[in-house]
């Protein structure tokens, strides 16, 4: 009597996974820059672009906050996962997405 209970149980799980198992990626943001981030709120024009683009595609996002430099030496190490607003100018070896390179990954 348990079995069928349990098949159904994966099924929806399969269909519908709960949040927290989509993929979480670490996205660095400047420090406070109103109206564009506002530091440690999750909130701004920044970031919530980069929230609804990400969330397309299953991708919630982790915002750390730090100024550019520190950013920058940072996702030369290869974290955090992602960076907003910086370009190739900075040095760092990553993946530049765009004219303006609004979205920057490590390689």
């Amino acid at each position: 009597m348990h079995r069928p209970c349990s098949v159904l149980i994966i099924f929806f799980l399969i269909l519908f996974p709960p949040a927290s198992f989509a993929e979480v990626l670490m996205v660095g943001f400047g420090t406070h820059k109103p109206p564009y981030v506002y530091e440690g709120e999750n909130k701004g024009l920044e970031y919530e672009l980069v929230e609804a683009a990400l969330a397309d595609a299953g991708i919630e996002i982790h915002g750390y906050y730090a100024p550019l430099e520190g950013l920058h030496r940072m996702l030369a190490n290869k974290e955090p996962h992602a960076m907003a607003t910086t370009n190739e100018t900075s040095g760092v070896i990553a993946y530049y997405r765009g004219s303006s390179s609004s979205i920057t990954t490590w390689r």
